[in-house]
């Protein structure tokens, strides 16, 4: 069962699917960058910093989807698996006891496995620019 996943996990990933992964970030720094209060006890400038801070990073995982260009994609992978894997930190850190870093740890291995799964097929994809 285990080899089984295994197998379809080193295949190659679709670059359409990944859009998502840029669409998500992409939207949220959006909403971030808006100027109200979402993440409610923070302030506004650290909203505007996350903000477009997410916004680049679905800006450049986007690009490396639509363009098909992998090292982009790649790049954008692992610099959102390094930004959510710190937002699971710092969620963890200040209220263990809600949801919040469940999200955001998912959506960081999300990051970490497309950006793994592009380092370790990059020789087998199209378009390797």
């Amino acid at each position: 069962m285990f080899d089984k996943l295994a197998k379809r996990m080193l295949q190659p990933v679709n670059t359409s699917v990944i859009s998502i992964m840029g669409v998500f970030n992409l939207l949220l720094g959006f909403w971030l960058i808006l100027p109200f209060k979402s993440l409610g006890k923070y302030e506004q400038s650290i909203e505007l910093s996350v903000g477009v801070v997410l916004f680049t990073i679905g800006a450049i995982i986007l690009y490396g989807a639509l363009r098909e260009r992998i090292s982009t994609l790649g790049t954008g992978a692992i610099v959102g698996f390094i930004f959510w894997i710190i937002a699971t930190g710092l969620a963890v850190a200040t209220h263990f006891t809600a949801t919040d870093w469940i999200f955001t740890l998912m959506i960081a291995v999300y990051h970490g496995f497309v950006g793994l799964n592009i380092l370790v097929n990059n020789r087998n994809l199209p378009n390797k620019n």
